[in-house]
């Protein structure tokens, strides 16, 4: 089974944390892209949690893209001004066409 080119029409920035020091030598998340590529990206749920006083929203969302094997659930997506943490990584059958995310959006 092939993925249509037309299914991939989300432009999405695939980047991974390279972490740099502070001045106080603690580790801070800096995000640096590794490729520009297209994908679909399609919603799955909403959750909306009350957490103490405060309310937590989770999106989450399923992303189809082609096979690379240096995609891990430590990176994230950038979609337009949306962040998408990646929290699983598929490759159906283990034949290195297509890749399933799982990602949570950043609210």
């Amino acid at each position: 089974m092939t993925t249509s080119i037309g299914r991939l029409r989300h432009r999405v920035t695939l980047q991974q944390d390279t972490g740099t020091k502070n001045a106080n030598h603690e580790i801070v998340p800096t995000w640096t892209d590794v490729a520009s590529i297209y994908c679909a990206v399609k919603g799955v749920s909403g959750v909306e949690a009350i957490q103490g006083m405060q309310l937590d929203a989770t999106t989450t969302h399923l992303v189809e893209m082609r096979y690379r094997s240096d995609v891990q659930p430590r990176m994230r997506l950038l979609w337009g001004s949306r962040v998408l943490n990646i929290s699983s990584v598929v490759d159906l059958k283990d034949r290195q066409r297509r890749l399933f995310l799982q990602c949570v959006e950043d609210v």
